[in-house]
């Protein structure tokens, strides 16, 4: 259950993964549409693109209508009708930044400022992710401290209602701890976040259906801020980064668990038994499954056989926990149904239908 650490050697020297790194690899600025990856440069004012086809990487000079220094999110969505559209949220610029920046893609034009909701909590560094038609902004960093918030917003309609809504902090609650300069994948219907400040390892996962926000306890093979972040084919690759010193010259990755029908995790994969200096292997993935296991109530064991709940009261030695359900055959009547005026005689007739046999003594307490 731990992401896989290996050496790269086919990326190139460290020199070369560093520059890669800091070009797409800050992340909070970083995402990925379709076959381009997106970035904002250092000075937050334009937008660089690098597509994975070709390799080829433009700059593109569009000013934005306002400056987010290079400590904004970035992420990326696809409308219905098929507008491609860049968000950019929070950032800072002498002052923390709650802007919400839309920038269409299709039609090369922003949004309306006015069109555009600010977020409840002015914010940079943190994570920001398009899952479905809601924009989720995680954590950050602000005054001083982490941020363990997340916020939400409705992208319904091709974002045309966009004027008319508002920034909501999520049903869920908050996460288990706050985090900035982290990195957040989105996968089924939940989103995976790892890496970041404070340096710790856990993963922490948000259900989109549920809302619930549940912890992968030491699944970061290394802990890392700011590092790279691709979702390849269900496999999330974390490059580099840094500790407190730059990490050039490897990576770690993992098989992300699909969520079966019934809302459980699929099965956990064989662990990996390669060298881990050599390359990973994408066919098939060789990585362990993490498997994040429901919290659920142990069933109560209900007895086969049931016997026959005779209209008088039991002898003392009864056990305290009686059968809630009666067989459907027993024609005699549960306790709870013997009306309350009832004689304090016990009775002496038993049921000819009854399927069990009737004690030849009859207790004489009374019912």
């Amino acid at each position: 259950q731990q992401l896989v650490t290996f050496k790269d050697h086919s990326v190139g020297s460290p020199s070369q993964l560093n520059i890669t790194a800091w070009i797409f690899g800050w992340g909070q600025a970083y995402s990925q549409l379709n076959d381009v990856l997106w970035t904002i440069d250092n000075g937050g004012s334009l937008f660089i693109r690098f597509h994975t086809v070709t390799r080829a990487v433009e700059q593109l000079s569009i000013a934005f209508p306002s400056t987010v220094g290079d400590r904004s999110c970035l992420a990326s969505t696809q409308s219905t009708n098929g507008n491609e559209y860049l968000m950019v949220t929070g950032g800072h610029d002498k002052q923390y930044i709650d802007l919400l920046q839309v920038y269409n893609l299709s039609s090369n034009q922003w949004l309306s400022a006015d069109t555009t909701p600010s977020l409840q909590t002015a914010r940079r560094e943190h994570a920001c992710i398009a899952h479905g038609e809601i924009l989720y902004a995680i954590g950050g960093y602000r005054t001083g401290s982490s941020i363990a918030s997340i916020e939400v917003l409705s992208l319904a309609n091709d974002l045309s209602t966009l004027a008319s809504q508002q920034w909501s902090y999520f049903a869920g609650g908050e996460l288990p701890s706050g985090r900035y300069r982290h990195r957040a994948v989105s996968f089924g219907e939940r989103i995976f976040m790892g890496g970041g400040i404070p340096y710790i390892t856990d993963v922490y996962v948000i259900d989109t259906q549920t809302h619930g926000i549940s912890v992968m306890a030491s699944v970061l093979q290394f802990a890392t801020r700011s590092p790279g972040s691709v979702l390849a084919d269900g496999v999330w690759f974390l490059f580099g980064g840094s500790d407190g010193s730059p990490i050039a010259d490897k990576y770690q990755y993992m098989a992300l668990p699909a969520l079966s029908p019934n809302g459980t995790s699929s099965p956990t994969a064989a662990p990996s038994s390669k060298n881990p200096s050599a390359s990973p292997s994408l066919s098939p993935v060789v990585t362990a499954t993490p498997t994040i296991a429901p919290s659920t109530k142990s069933p109560t064991n209900t007895p086969s056989d049931v016997p026959s709940v005779s209209p008088v009261a039991g002898p003392a030695k009864t056990p305290t926990e009686t059968p809630t359900k009666t067989p459907t055959k027993t024609p005699t009547k549960t306790p709870s149904e013997i009306p309350t005026g009832a004689p304090t005689k016990t009775p002496t007739r038993t049921p000819t239908k009854t399927p069990t046999k009737t004690p030849s003594k009859i207790p004489t307490a009374t019912p």
